[in-house]
């Protein structure tokens, strides 16, 4: 074997070297980044073609059938709250570790106009996975009402529910290796707002 002959032969040796150790700090790297823990530092909204603000109205729908089968009146009450939701849905299955803080409170859009998402002043929610909050609005009704003897009332009122769609990016910060982290999903918002009660009662039958 002449001189030409080894240093091909070292060359070869050498660059195979190099690519397992490019190799090896590749997976090492990616491993650290397994094993790091990733929180929250910012999400930010947009409106992707499949999201936007829709109106749902459910009218007639029936809290019930109160009967009143003794000769005597009865009194009956129930109550409503008006409510808003927030949930976070991401799209894929993280094989980061992601940590929430439960105190750490993001806004979330309030209001869509003209294809831009407005962000809520003091609607403040965590951010967790397919974890549905629900908070009262303030608008609270309470009903109470007489039925005389021998009557049935039917209750009926309407439902309007406003629904808010969006597309977020959420970025993570590694805790040890400083990586950050892209996580893809989407936001919905809906608010329910009960309208009046219709009374309807009659006679039994």
């Amino acid at each position: 074997m002449n001189r030409y002959t080894v240093f091909i032969c070292l060359a070869v040796l050498f660059s195979f070297a190099a690519c397992d150790s490019g190799i090896d700090r590749e997976e090492l790297e990616e491993q650290a980044r397994l094993d790091d823990t990733y929180h929250l530092d910012k999400v930010e909204f947009f409106l992707s073609d499949q999201d936007g603000l829709s109106v749902e109205e459910l009218p007639g729908v029936r809290r019930g059938t109160y009967v009143n089968e003794t000769s005597g009146t009865i009194k009956v009450g129930f109550k409503d709250e008006d409510t808003f939701a927030s949930v976070f849905r991401f799209e894929d299955e993280q094989s980061y570790t992601l940590a929430f803080d439960p105190e750490q409170k993001i806004q979330v859009p309030a209001l869509l106009k003209n294809n831009i998402l407005y962000m809520g002043e003091d609607e403040l929610w965590s951010f967790q996975n397919n974890k549905e909050e629900e908070l009262f609005t303030g608008g609270f009704h309470a009903y109470e009402w007489s039925i005389g003897p021998k009557c049935e009332t039917v209750v009926a009122r309407k439902i309007i529910t406003h629904i808010i769609r969006t597309s977020f990016h959420a970025y993570f910060i590694g805790e040890n290796t400083k990586t950050q982290l892209i996580v893809e999903g989407k936001w919905e918002g809906r608010k329910r707002e009960y309208t009046n009660y219709v009374f309807d009662t009659d006679l039994i039958k």
